[in-house]
């Protein structure tokens, strides 16, 4: 049996550690939604600018970091049944880091895995020493309660929070194609409370789809405002079936009632349209996705000369990489990646990466139907793969879409831990 005193040291051991992990949380993602150096710059032309990453960046991150593992520590056994619970990611990640070492720069393919593990620690510490579902979000949500206000109100007062170029939103992010993400990503979050009990919070998560609508529009990020509707279309065909169409017919017959209904409007959609060029210039793009056809055609071609286990872990799009200076001098346009999440994880990590990955999304949404119930978090994670359809930030954990992706991929598993201990009489998070 436990002295007093030993207790009594164990209790302020775990109260120093949550405290640090909560911390460590909110501070990685203020940081990642507002950045670490002045808003409002020049936005970055050149892959060379990005070459020397911000100092303080690094310091602060890798800080986060250590602090959130020594946060870790207390609660090691509840870590390691999370790991037991969801078991891909981890994999995934042994994997990533045993690309380090055929990558032609292992350095740099390094430090991006361990950023990656990183922030995946920096959730997971956090999630141990939270004691309901709702806390995580909570972070989340405190942190967009200033980014979506003060982004409007740089918009409408400062000139560099615009792309004058296309005309588009920016706001605090260094691209258009940010915001939009980043809006998108809050109108999911907000959407989920808006059921929440209590006048005054649906009110508030109101204003707040309101506003991150607003800023989805204004972004004009094609990408996001097409994956808007997706799962706006989504959501309702869902709603539709679990409250009309299966107490009717059931379950079996309410999935083919549901697309005989929709199937009229996507014809009805492509006659009105008359093809899909025209259906695409609503959006202001072409069927080359904005030359991203021509991209992914030459990132096949480089995949051939190693499918099978990839470049290495974030280790091709280097200025000094001769492969990626053919394909620039091809292309005519520096990009700092193929604008397609698999195709990167494909090039990087080869087909052996992506079929873990393809199993750890497989084992995810199996998961999520044997839980019987609605996680809103996986909208969060549906979004960001449909994202990656014509953007990359899987697994690029200074991205927003990219981290928040890591983020609400584990709060279905720490949920699950939470509600279903290993040991009966261990403590729960």
């Amino acid at each position: 049996m436990k002295s007093s005193g030993y207790a009594s040291y164990s209790d302020r051991v775990e109260e120093y550690a949550s405290k640090l992990a909560k911390a460590s949380l909110f501070l990685f993602l203020f940081f990642l939604f507002f950045g670490t150096t002045l808003p409002f710059q020049e936005r970055i032309k050149n892959l060379e600018d990005v070459a020397t990453e911000n100092p303080l960046k690094q310091i602060l991150f890798s800080s986060l970091y250590l602090v959130s593992f020594i946060s870790l520590l207390p609660k090691k056994s509840l870590a390691i049944e999370i790991l037991k619970k969801e078991k891909y990611l981890g994999l995934f990640l042994l994997w990533l880091l045993f690309t380090v070492s055929w990558s032609d720069f292992p350095l740099v393919s390094l430090k991006r895995w361990l950023q990656t593990a990183g922030v995946t620690i920096i959730f997971v510490s956090a999630f141990l020493h939270f004691q309901s579902d709702n806390q995580p979000g909570n972070y989340v949500r405190a942190v967009l309660f200033a980014y979506i206000p003060l982004s409007l109100l740089s918009i409408l007062l400062i000139p560099g929070a615009i792309q004058w170029e296309f005309p588009a939103w920016r706001g605090f992010a260094p691209h258009k194609n940010t915001l939009g993400q980043v809006s998108l990503l809050s109108l999911i979050i907000w959407s989920a409370t808006v059921f929440n009990r209590g006048t005054g919070k649906k009110i508030l998560s109101l204003v707040f789809v309101g506003l991150s609508l607003i800023l989805l529009v204004g972004s004009r990020s094609t990408t996001s405002i097409l994956t808007c509707g997706i799962l706006f279309l989504l959501a309702g065909a869902l709603y539709t079936d679990k409250t009309i169409v299966r107490p009717v017919v059931g379950p079996i017959f309410s999935p083919l009632l549901i697309i005989i209904f929709f199937a009229p409007l996507v014809l009805l959609l492509s006659s009105t349209m008359g093809s899909p060029d025209a259906l695409f210039g609503l959006f202001g793009k072409d069927m080359t996705f904005t030359g991203r056809v021509d991209i992914w055609s030459s990132i096949l071609d480089e995949i051939k000369g190693h499918w099978i286990i990839g470049c290495g872990f974030q280790g091709f799009w280097m200025t000094n990489k001769p492969a990626l200076a053919e394909i620039y001098y091809d292309l005519q346009w520096e990009i700092p990646h193929a604008h397609q999440g698999y195709l990167d994880i494909l090039n990087e990590t080869g087909i052996v990466g992506l079929s873990i990955f393809f199993v750890m999304m497989l084992s995810y949404f199996k998961n999520l139907w044997a839980r019987g119930k609605s996680h809103p978090w996986s909208w969060v994670v549906l979004g960001v793969l449909i994202l990656n359809l014509t953007e990359s930030t899987l697994f690029r954990s200074d991205d927003v879409s990219g981290a928040l992706f890591l983020f609400a991929y584990l709060t279905l598993y720490a949920d699950q831990t939470r509600a279903d201990p290993a040991d009966p009489g261990a403590p729960t998070f």
